[in-house]
């Protein structure tokens, strides 16, 4: 974005973010906020820039963003566990509810048994 294209329309421009190089070489991101100034005729004479060193808040964004990428693929690990423990419950699940369609009589102690031989 050139200087020109804020004094053709400041509103557009009025913020961005980009990396800047410093004097000793040293890349920088940098936060601009831009305001047309208008003449009195209402057109933009002037632009006044302000810009604000943001290296430090993407660096540390950046550090963050990799760290929840790293709990991601923690968890997508703990998922495939999960899935595995999913698999053997609902399998057990299957094995109960075989158990719960054959006939139950209560025993003596007040106990519900199943009456039916277990089928395998």
């Amino acid at each position: 974005m050139g200087l020109g294209a804020v004094l053709r329309d400041p509103a557009r421009h009025a913020f961005s973010v980009n990396q800047n190089i410093l004097r000793n070489s040293q890349r920088v991101w940098v936060f601009w906020a831009n305001a047309g100034i208008a003449s009195r005729g209402g057109k933009v004479k002037e632009v006044l820039r302000v810009g604000v060193d943001i290296t430090a808040r993407k660096q540390r964004l950046e550090a963050l963003a990799q760290e929840l990428r790293g709990i991601g693929q923690l968890l997508e690990g703990r998922a495939w566990v999960q899935r595995k423990k999913l698999k053997e419950i609902t399998k057990r699940i299957n094995e109960i509810s075989y158990e719960l369609e054959r006939p139950w009589e209560e025993s003596k102690s007040g106990v519900y048994e199943s009456v039916a031989p277990p089928e395998r």
